[in-house]
Order: C-alpha cells, then structure tokens, then sequence
C-alpha cells in the first residue's frame, strides 16, 4: 500500500544546493516517492508552492500546499486520501 505525509515548515532556511548532485539522495528520493499517496507541505515558501504545483501532474502522486494557518486541513486532505 502506499502512505500520506505531511510535513509542516518552520523557519526554513533553505537547501543544500549540492544534494541535488549526489546520486544516492536521487535515487532513494525517487525510489520513496512511488510509495506515496498524498503529500501534504504547510507552511513552504512561495517559490516552492509554485514548483509543488507545477511538478504535481508530473508525479505519481496527489500534492498539495497549504498556508501555516490550514494546517488541520492539511491533515483532513491526508488523512482522508
């Protein structure tokens, strides 16, 4: 069966842009992503709403972004796929 996540940002700083160069992270993020059903993200900056829903028809699953103010709703949306 397949899982939901959500994940709730506080205070983020951003990334390390030299993870996206190496193999193994790659590969065992694009191996976990077959195993999820719904992806919830609160909280996230507005760039990566923008990316989420841009990637979203291209993936294998539901994701979603939700303001820091929906985080029950957030819940209910995953909880519920």
């Amino acid at each position: 069966g397949k899982i939901n996540l959500m994940v709730s940002m506080t205070d983020y700083e951003g990334f390390d842009l030299s993870l996206l160069a190496d193999k193994d992270t790659m590969m065992s993020k694009f191996g976990a992503i077959g195993k999820v059903g719904r992806y919830a993200v609160v909280g996230a900056p507005k760039w990566m709403g923008t990316l989420v829903t841009a990637m979203g028809p291209l993936m294998p699953l539901e994701m979603r972004t939700f303001d820091k103010s929906e985080e029950t709703a957030a819940r209910d949306w995953v909880v519920k796929g």
